[in-house]
C-alpha cells in the first residue's frame, strides 16, 4: 500500500509545488517549500512530518552531522544554525572572523559552481535572478573591470567567499547583542562589505541596496541587545573619556542601522542617560520606514524621554525606587513625549499607533488623567493621538517580550 502512494504521488508533489510558487511570486522561480529533492519521493504528508520532526527534536550536532552528509542536506538544513546568532567577545571574532577572512570557510558557505535548480529549491530566499549572479560570480572579472590590474589569489578567494556568506546571512532572523565589541565587529564588517562591493555592477536595480551590509543582513526580524550589553556600556562610559564614550555607542548606532532590523529590544541606563536608547534608531527619519516594534526594559521616563523610532513602542518599568514613584516618573517624561514636535532626527506621537506600559503601579486611568491635566500642547498632543495606550497595572497579567523569549532559541549560533 506505501508503495503504491510513493508511485501515485511521485509527480504531484512538483506540480504542487509549482502551483504554489506561481500563486504566490509569479515572478520568481523560487519554491516556497523547503524540503530537499529526496523528500519528494515520499507522499507529501510525510515528507513534511520527518521534515518537522528534525527541525523540532534534533540537536545542533544532529543537524551538523546532517549538513555534512551532502550538499543538498547541507542547504535544507544550514538555515537552522544561522536563524538566531548570539554574539559577543567570547565568538563574535570567529563569526566575522569565517565571514570575512580568506580563511578556509567552515560551514556557512558551500562549493562553488553548484547547480542553479539546487539552491533555487534550497534558499528560498534568495531570489532565482540572484542566485544566477552567484553561480557565474567572478570577482577576478569584477576585478579586472574595476581596473585592478593583477589582483591576488588572497584578494580573489576572500571576495568570493565574502559574497556568498552575505547570501547565506540572509538566513539570520534574530541577533542577539551581548556586548559593545559584537558592535565593533558588524562595524568593521559593515566597512568590509562596502569597500568591497560598492562598485561591483552584480546586483539586479531592485536588489542595489546602500550600504551593500542591508542586503546580506535583509530578512532579520529582530536585534535584541542583552541586559549584558547595557551593563558593558555603563562600564566602558564610566571608564573612558567623553570622546570614546560617543565612539563606543556610535558602534550600538551603526549596528542599528547596517542590520535594518524590523524589531528592537534593548535594555534602559541606569541613569538619566535613558534618552540615548531613542538614539539607535536615527537614520529612519528620513529615508527609511519606522521600525514595527521597540521593546525598552528597566525604562524610567526621564524629563528628556523621545518617541522612540517605531510604530509599536513597549515600556517595561524598572521597580519603584525611593523619593522616584511611577507617578512622579511618567509625570516628568510621558508629557515630554506627547509635546515634543517632530524633526529631522526623531518623530512625534502621532507616527506612533501602539504605546504599552508594563510593570506600573498605577491604573491605565490615572496615566489618561496624567495627560489630560497636562500643559496644553502635551494636553492637545493627547486628544488629538490616534493610537492606542495600554497600561498594565497593579493586579494586571505579566507580559513577557517577544524578543527576550528569542534568547532561549534552541539553534542559536553562540
Amino acid at each position: 500500500m506505501l508503495l503504491r502512494n510513493r508511485q501515485n504521488t511521485a509527480k504531484p508533489p512538483n506540480k504542487i509545488l509549482k502551483k504554489r510558487r506561481t500563486a504566490i511570486l509569479p515572478h520568481e522561480d523560487v519554491p516556497t517549500s523547503p524540503l530537499p529533492n529526496f523528500f519528494t519521493r515520499l507522499p507529501p504528508e510525510i515528507g513534511a512530518m520527518i521534515y518537522d520532526h528534525i527541525k523540532l527534536s534534533a540537536s545542533k550536532s544532529d543537524i551538523i552531522s546532517l549538513c555534512c552528509t551532502s550538499e543538498t542536506t547541507y542547504l535544507t538544513f544550514v538555515s537552522f544554525l544561522y536563524e538566531s546568532v548570539r554574539l559577543s567577545d567570547r565568538n563574535v571574532r570567529a563569526f566575522f572572523g569565517d565571514l570575512c577572512n580568506d580563511q578556509p570557510v567552515s560551514i556557512l558557505c558551500p562549493r562553488p559552481g553548484m547547480d542553479a535548480e539546487v539552491l533555487q529549491r534550497c534558499l528560498p530566499l534568495v531570489s532565482s535572478r540572484l542566485l544566477r549572479k552567484f553561480i557565474n560570480f567572478n570577482p577576478y572579472i569584477q576585478f579586472v573591470t574595476l581596473g585592478y590590474q593583477s589582483p591576488s589569489s588572497e584578494l580573489l578567494a576572500s571576495t568570493s567567499s565574502l559574497f556568498k556568506k552575505i547570501l547565506l546571512c540572509r538566513f539570520i532572523k534574530t541577533i542577539i547583542i551581548e556586548d559593545l565589541t559584537a558592535c565593533h565587529f558588524f562595524r568593521h564588517f559593515s566597512d568590509l562589505v562596502y569597500n568591497r562591493f560598492r562598485r561591483f555592477p552584480f546586483y539586479e536595480p531592485e536588489e542595489s541596496v546602500y550600504p551593500a551590509i542591508e542586503f546580506g543582513f535583509e530578512h532579520v526580524e529582530w536585534l535584541v541587545f542583552s541586559k549584558s550589553f547595557t551593563e558593558d556600556v555603563e562600564k566602558q562610559w564610566n571608564d573612558g573619556g567623553a570622546a570614546m564614550r560617543t565612539e563606543r555607542w556610535y558602534w550600538a548606532e551603526v549596528t542599528v542601522r547596517h542590520v535594518a532590523p524590523r524589531r528592537v529590544c534593548a535594555w534602559a541606563f541606569a541613569d538619566d542617560r535613558a534618552h540615548m536608547v531613542s538614539e539607535l534608531g536615527v537614520g529612519w527619519t528620513s529615508n527609511r520606514p519606522q521600525l514595527k516594534q521597540f521593546v525598552l526594559h528597566n525604562a524610567h521616563f526621564c524629563t528628556q524621554l523621545l518617541p522612540l523610532p517605531a510604530e509599536h513602542i513597549e515600556y517595561y518599568l524598572q521597580p519603584e525606587k525611593a523619593g522616584c514613584s511611577h507617578v512622579q516618573s511618567i509625570s516628568n517624561g510621558l508629557p515630554y513625549m506627547f509635546a515634543v514636535p517632530g524633526t529631522d532626527r526623531h518623530h512625534d506621537i502621532h507616527s506612533i499607533r501602539c504605546l504599552e506600559i508594563h510593570n506600573a503601579s498605577i491604573t491605565q486611568h490615572q496615566v489618561v488623567d496624567i495627560l489630560e491635566k497636562s500643559h496644553d500642547s502635551a494636553s492637545k498632543a493627547w486628544n488629538q493621538w490616534k493610537g492606542t495606550l495600554v497600561v498594565d497595572g497593579k493586579g494586571s497579567p505579566a507580559k513577557s517580550c517577544d524578543g527576550c523569549e528569542l534568547e532561549a532559541r534552541r539553534y542559536c549560533f553562540e
